[in-house]
Formats: C-alpha cells, sequence, structure tokens
C-alpha cells in the first residue's frame, strides 16, 4: 500500500487487490469514503504510489502489462482516469516513483530497459512527454524521487555496476542535470526541503551512508550514519529517509534484526542511531515521516506478524516506546506539515489505517476508530476495505 496527508488531513490510500488497484480517500469530517478501482487494465498491476498536494489534489501511478500508468484525483470533481505515462511503444518499464510540488507539478521517474526516464504532470497542461532522466554507463533500477516545493525534485537510482548516482530537475526550464555519482551502494532513498536541499541515503557494505546537497556547494562526501558499537554484527538494510521543510531529516534502517532511527539537524551531522523498539526482531522495511516541527512517526513490521510504530517527539527529543498495532504487514506511513499522521498496512488481504490527529507532545493524541464490515481491531485502527455487512474481512471487492 501507499498513503500520503495532504493539509486539514485529507488522504489518499492506494493499494493492489487481485491484481487490480483499488483508492480509497480520507476525510476529516467524514471519515474514510468508499474505496474503488481506479485501473482498467488486465490483473497484473503492481507496486501503486501516490503523492499529494497541500490542497488534496492527488496522483497514483503503478505497473500494468508492462506499462506506467497514473491517474489523477482532483478535489471536487474526482478521478480522471487511467492515462499510460510510460513509453508508447518501448520497453518493459518498472518501479515508477513519483512526487508533487505545493502547485501541483508531479514529477514521475521509472526504469525503462535500464535507463531512467521521467515525465511531469501538471494540474493546468496535463502531462509532457517522457524525458530521459539519464542513460546509465550500467543498466539502472531502483529509483527514487522527491520533489520540493517550487517543483525542482532529485532523482536517485542505483546501477548494476554498484554506483550510487543522482540528478537534480530544474522546473523553470524541464531539464534535468547530468548524473552524478554519489558513491557505491544499493537501496538509495532520497527526500527533499524548501530550500532545494536534499538528503540521500543508501546502503554500503555493513553501512548506511548519507549524502547531503547544498544547492551552491553540490553533493557532499558520503558519510557512515554512526551506530552503537559493537551493534553492527550484521550488514544494515531497508533505509528510509524523511525530512522536513526546514531540513530536519530522520533514517531509519533495519540492522541485527532490529529497527533504528538516526535523526539530523539541519546543516548538522546524523546523530547516533538508536533502537525503535530493543528485543522486537523485525523484517522489511521501515518507514518514516516528518512534520514541519520536526515531529516524525516511524512504522516497522515485527517478524511476529505484528505492525509498530513510534513517534519522536522533537521537543524532548524522544521516541516513544513502540505502540503494538496488531497483525499487519508492510505498514507505510505520512505526515503532514502540521502533524497529522496516517498509516496503512495490510491484514489479510485487507487494508488497515491508523491515523494520529497531531504528533506534538502539547497536543492531546486521538487515535480514530473505523470499521467498515466486521472486524476486530486495536483501538486507534480501522479496516478501510471490508465489504459492507457481516463476514471476514477479505480481499477487496471490486
Amino acid at each position: 500500500p501507499s498513503v500520503v496527508v495532504a493539509d486539514g488531513g485529507k488522504a489518499t490510500c492506494v493499494w493492489v487487490g487481485d491484481g487490480h488497484v483499488y483508492a480509497e480517500r480520507f476525510i476529516p469530517e467524514f471519515g474514510w469514503t468508499d474505496y474503488r478501482r481506479i485501473d482498467t487494465g488486465g490483473p497484473t498491476a503492481d507496486d501503486p504510489q501516490t503523492t499529494t498536494s497541500p490542497d488534496g489534489d492527488a496522483v497514483v501511478v503503478w505497473t500494468q502489462d508492462g506499462e506506467v500508468v497514473a491517474n489523477c484525483f482532483e478535489v471536487g470533481s474526482g478521478w480522471q482516469g487511467p492515462e499510460v505515462v510510460s513509453t508508447p511503444g518501448g520497453a518493459p518499464a518498472r518501479a515508477p516513483t513519483v512526487g508533487t510540488s505545493d502547485d501541483g507539478e508531479t514529477v514521475v521517474v521509472w526504469e525503462e530497459d535500464g535507463n531512467v526516464v521521467s515525465r511531469c504532470f501538471d494540474p493546468v497542461g496535463g502531462w509532457t512527454a517522457p524525458t530521459p532522466v539519464a542513460t546509465p554507463v550500467a543498466p539502472a533500477s531502483a529509483p527514487d524521487v522527491a520533489v520540493a516545493d517550487d517543483g525542482d525534485a532529485v532523482a536517485v537510482w542505483t546501477e548494476n555496476d554498484g554506483g550510487v548516482v543522482a540528478s537534480t530537475f530544474d522546473a523553470l526550464t524541464d531539464t534535468w542535470t547530468a548524473p552524478v555519482p554519489l558513491g557505491t551502494g544499493s537501496a538509495p532513498s532520497v527526500a527533499v526541503d524548501e530550500d532545494d536541499g536534499a538528503v540521500v541515503v543508501y546502503v554500503d557494505g555493513d553501512d548506511v551512508k548519507a549524502t547531503n546537497l547544498d544547492p551552491v556547494q553540490g553533493w557532499s562526501a558520503p558519510v557512515p550514519v554512526p551506530v552503537p558499537t559493537p551493534v553492527m554484527d550484521e550488514p544494515a538494510r531497508t533505509p528510509d529517509v524523511g525530512m522536513n521543510g526546514d531540513g530536519d531529516a530522520i533514517v531509519v534502517f533495519e540492522t541485527d534484526g532490529e529497527t533504528y532511527a538516526s535523526r539530523q539537524a539541519p546543516a548538522g551531522a546524523f546523530e547516533e542511531a538508536r533502537p525503535l523498539a530493543p528485543g522486537i526482531p523485525v523484517t522489511g522495511t521501515p518507514q518514516v515521516a516528518l512534520d514541519d516541527e520536526g515531529n516524525a512517526m516511524a512504522v516497522f513490521e515485527g517478524t511476529d506478524g505484528h505492525v509498530r510504530s513510534s513517534v519522536f517527539r522533537e521537543a524532548y527529543d524522544r521516541w516513544s516506546p513502540p505502540a503494538d498495532r496488531g497483525a499487519g504487514q508492510e505498514p507505510v506511513v505520512d505526515v503532514n506539515d502540521r502533524g497529522e499522521a496516517i498509516s496503512v498496512y495490510v491484514i489479510d488481504g485487507a487494508i488497515g489505517a491508523t491515523r494520529i490527529n497531531d504528533l506534538d507532545p502539547t497536543v492531546p493524541r486521538q487515535l480514530s476508530l473505523v470499521i467498515q464490515g466486521q472486524g476486530a481491531v486495536a483501538d486507534g485502527d480501522a479496516l478501510l476495505d471490508c465489504p459492507p455487512g457481516p463476514g471476514t474481512c477479505t480481499t477487496p471487492v471490486p
């Protein structure tokens, strides 16, 4: 699944069921809307990703039948219908990633026949033509993109020779810069601030390494994220990084079977990583997102099949004890600027959600509880896609 939270707490959640893409919207005044199928192709959809503008317009991208497909949601008029955005008649397209500016300018990046390709969407002008970001020296994979408030973007990917490479996008000229090698590694993740600064994290050997982009000085030399010794008996894996407009950044990753988090203040270095759930073995990729105050929410999956979350309170420089959200897999999270957070995850073929009204420690926490159909869930969680009426929540119906 994938989820994004806009201003005012409006959210869009997307997932795959029976090979098709489904979407559901959250409106604070009304709760979760009815879910609906938003693709029209055969049952081959995979890897849906979504992004949102501050006003709640959303763009969803996914792969289907070897193509990258998009569907746009406009507040007041709804879903606009699926549209193929990858190169017509081109090689099979894979791994789409997407981001949006404050004005709704959207950048989609994907891998196509070993090349990195992009396409942009403007709410007024529609889609541009597919544009090569780079023709790598070695075939590319695992692209990621982050879009700043002004529409500028940073894309990062790995090449089969082991290199991690980045390129920046200028929204005024609609051009990508020449690719810049950042280091040797895999699994890159990128985030940006409101001043065109960026941070990239990736796995290099046993370490998670980080490099920062200064709009004037360029990319910094990559350095390992510090970890307590002797933690690293096993290599670090699956990093994810989040950054707010002021440049506060947090990276979460898994090492030695546990989830760790490290914070970087603006123009500073990453601090020594802290375990979020000591003694609780984890699997999969942890996720993190920040608000404008530097508060954050991280989610991760335990080997016991339960989803857990932890909240970072910037005012106290402290992570909360992990909250067990019950059985679930593949958790993801997003937080808007004012600290409204939503996490979604898979529950036996259904989609569950947890919503926190505000990550600020001075505001009383409120967890939403919404259940469609029957099903026992923990307080604060919701089953989003159960068919109405009695029965067990299973794979969503069209």
